[in-house]
């Protein structure tokens, strides 16, 4: 790396202050653990809480969940210098000095995020997401050849999202969101004094503030296919603090030296992202995405404090894209039953579109035959139905030994049991006279009334 300095008077309470917020952005995708694991490449056309930042129509159909996650950061690199100068006001220009090579300056850390959602009705959402989108930490020796750019560089941001989703109709979603930004900032660097064989002096500019912004979405749902699209806004951050000046020799005022009140503004970038997710066959789904990142609006940042205190420092960032593809695998589903039953009755099942299936992996609200069609991968095979109460366990009990099984389950997607379904069947079997031991039993009816035309009994 190259670079040559300029010292002029007017600017000699920042030199380059702010010159560096961080050579390679700092914009840290890892906001979600389920996004780390595909690298980013469908979770713009995902649902669920986990996708909320980035898109707010996420949650539109995913139910009621939370999300709490935390990544590791490590970053590794080193900077070199390659004949960086510097020019004092008399016309010296002289080599910076100081360590030729910095390793490893950006600081490794952790960066944890959080999301919750509920429904509301049948065809809205709400939800809140926690993030830390925009962060670093660069620290460089006092004697590095950086010092006069940045010694110490901290900046850290907790964007909170409030999120409202609708389902518009059976294939389409929206989401809108509204973003409250915060950003604590702190940056240290060295400064020349008039003469070049004179000490250095040191600067520190911190600040702080709340910021806004916000978010539109929406998801495309087609059978296999699932299409999403989000704007994220640009946010212009105000933050106010103060400049510390230490170590100003004479010629230059000393009266600078001490603290000052200062703001420093600059603007963070909006994001623009295309996503497609395509079900290859239901345990695989290919994953695609594009993001369109506006890091020409970080094109300076500005300080103002008194006139000869002010400054501002070009950037020079330019917009990037980036993309990824990735191929997700699914655990296959699994039925529960309180007991065994047959490959018939759950194709019966599915031609009507009335099966039952749990932790498929599919979104609550489909139809009972996208459910029907999970239900194929259990291949009749029969689990043993988990504990939930000891009322639930009579019941479970009680059918077993009535030789029929019944949809007790949440979940189920059946109707419920009308009141009279007992009184019916009692009526059916009065009506049989002395031939009742032919007629299905009371019990028998009662069951049979819990499921539609079609799915008859099973016995275990």
């Amino acid at each position: 790396m190259h670079r040559s300095q300029v010292f002029a008077l007017t600017i000699v309470s920042v030199g380059a202050l702010a010159a560096q917020a961080h050579a390679g952005g700092f914009y840290l995708q890892e906001q979600s653990v389920r996004g780390t694991g595909r690298a980013y490449s469908g979770e713009v056309a995902d649902t669920g809480v986990a996708s909320l930042w980035w898109n707010p129509a996420a949650i539109a159909r995913s139910g009621r969940e939370a999300y709490v996650g935390l990544h590791g950061i490590f970053v590794g690199g080193s900077v070199v210098d390659r004949g960086s100068t510097i020019t004092y006001p008399l016309g010296d220009t002289v080599p910076v000095g100081g360590h030729p090579r910095a390793f490893k300056p950006t600081s490794p850390g952790l960066l944890p995020n959080f999301a919750i959602a509920t429904p509301i009705g049948e065809r809205f959402a709400i939800g809140v997401s926690v993030t830390a989108p925009f962060n670093f930490t660069t620290k460089f020796e006092p004697q590095s050849w950086t010092r006069f750019d940045a010694l110490t560089s901290n900046l850290r941001t907790i964007d909170t999202q409030l999120t409202a989703a609708m389902k518009v109709t059976d294939w389409l979603d929206l989401g809108v969101s509204a973003n409250a930004e915060y950003v604590d900032a702190r940056l240290t660097s060295a400064l020349p004094n008039f003469f070049s064989f004179q000490p250095e002096a040191a600067n520190e500019l911190s600040g702080k503030g709340w910021d806004w912004g916000w978010g539109v979405g929406a998801q495309g749902h087609f059978d296999r296919l699932t299409l999403g699209l989000s704007y994220k806004s640009k946010i212009d951050h105000t933050l106010k603090g103060d400049i510390t000046i230490s170590g100003l020799l004479p010629p230059l005022p000393t009266s600078f030296n001490g603290a000052t009140a200062a703001s420093a503004t600059y603007t963070s970038p909006w994001i623009a992202a295309f996503g497609v997710r395509y079900a290859l066959t239901d345990q695989l789904t290919l994953n695609g995405q594009v993001q369109r990142i506006g890091w020409g609006d970080f094109d300076a940042i500005r300080i103002a404090s008194v006139p000869l205190l002010s400054q501002t420092v070009p950037e020079g960032y330019h917009d990037v894209t980036t993309g990824g593809v990735g191929v997700t695998g699914d655990r296959p589903g699994c039925c529960v039953y309180p007991g065994r039953a047959s490959r018939g009755h759950q194709r019966r099942c599915r031609q009507r579109g009335s099966g039952r299936a749990r932790n498929t992996g599919r979104p609550p609200g489909e139809t009972g035959e996208r459910r029907c069609q999970a239900e194929q991968e259990c291949r009749g095979r029969a689990v043993r139905t988990p504990r939930r109460g000891g009322a639930l366990r009579r019941q479970v009990r009680q059918l077993r030994a009535r030789r029929a099984y019944a949809p007790l389950l949440r979940g189920r997607c059946v109707p419920p049991r009308p009141r009279n379904a007992l009184d019916a069947g009692t009526a059916r079997a009065r009506r049989a006279g002395p031939h009742a031991h032919r007629v299905r039993q009371p019990w028998l009816a009662r069951d049979r009334a819990l499921y539609p035309a079609g799915c008859r009994h099973h016995p275990i």
